[in-house]
């Protein structure tokens, strides 16, 4: 039942936390990413949901809390488009990993795998639902990847092409950095990666194309909005980069 995935979330969650860690959990839909966030916060867990809905700012300060501690876990929708260094997160649960669809592509599947890549306790947990239309609802947590492919027709639980291969792309290429490892005595560790302070404003600037304003205001307007379009671009939403590279063109006519 549905509440078998809660309580191995809640499970894994709890984990986390203890060692002082983090946990990215990806849904696909935002409704989901909000009811889950919700019953996690209801039940102790310092957690915020991120999908596209939320400001750049916001979203910026989200990321950052994250990596300080002041929030351990963040539910979304497509978190591998952040693009962001986030070395902390130790668990990443994929909830409808079956899913056909680009959000639970190979090449997505791998990208978000790839988050906890750079933690030396990341592990990633896949939940998919029942074969049995009756048992839409069921979801299951297989721990022991290469396995759970056999194991997975003999349960009856739907597993994607995408996933297949994105499970064997992954081991593939973790049996050549075991190789390496072994080879040149080297014992894998977390990555340690600086936290950099983001300069937030409490307010929203208004855009403007620099009518009126004074020179140091388009200065400061300037400098947030080059922030803004890298932010876009990192995040791959080059539609709305252009439309910042634009806005940052006619301000600088101004200056």
């Amino acid at each position: 039942p549905m509440e078998f995935m809660v309580d191995s979330l809640m499970k894994n969650i709890s984990e986390v936390i203890a060692r002082s860690e983090r946990a990215l959990i990806t849904t696909i839909t935002k409704k989901s990413s909000e009811d889950l966030a919700l019953y996690l916060s209801e039940n102790g867990i310092k957690v915020r949901y991120l999908h596209s809905e939320i400001e750049t700012i916001e979203r910026l300060e989200i990321l950052r809390d994250y990596r300080l501690g002041e929030i351990d876990v963040i539910v979304g929708v497509n978190l591998l488009r952040e693009g962001l260094d986030l070395p902390e997160t130790s668990f990443i649960g994929i909830l409808d990993a079956e899913k056909i669809g680009f959000l639970r592509s190979k090449t997505s599947l791998l990208q978000i795998i790839g988050r906890g890549a750079r933690n030396a306790n990341g592990r990633v947990v896949m939940y998919v639902h029942e074969k049995n239309p009756q048992h839409a609802d069921k979801q299951t947590e297989e721990t022991s990847i290469i396995p759970c492919l056999q194991e997975a027709a003999a349960k009856n639980l739907a597993v994607s092409s995408a996933m297949r291969d994105a499970i064997s792309e992954t081991y593939r290429r973790r049996a050549i950095q075991h190789d390496y490892n072994v080879k040149n005595n080297i014992t894998p560790k977390t990555v340690i990666s600086s936290i950099k302070e983001l300069s937030i404003p409490n307010k929203k600037t208004e855009i403007f194309d620099g009518g009126n304003m004074t020179r140091e205001s388009i200065k400061t307007l300037t400098k947030r909005l080059e922030l803004e379009m890298d932010v876009a671009a990192a995040n791959l939403d080059f539609e709305k980069a252009a439309e910042i590279r634009d806005q940052l063109m006619s301000l600088r006519k101004k200056k």
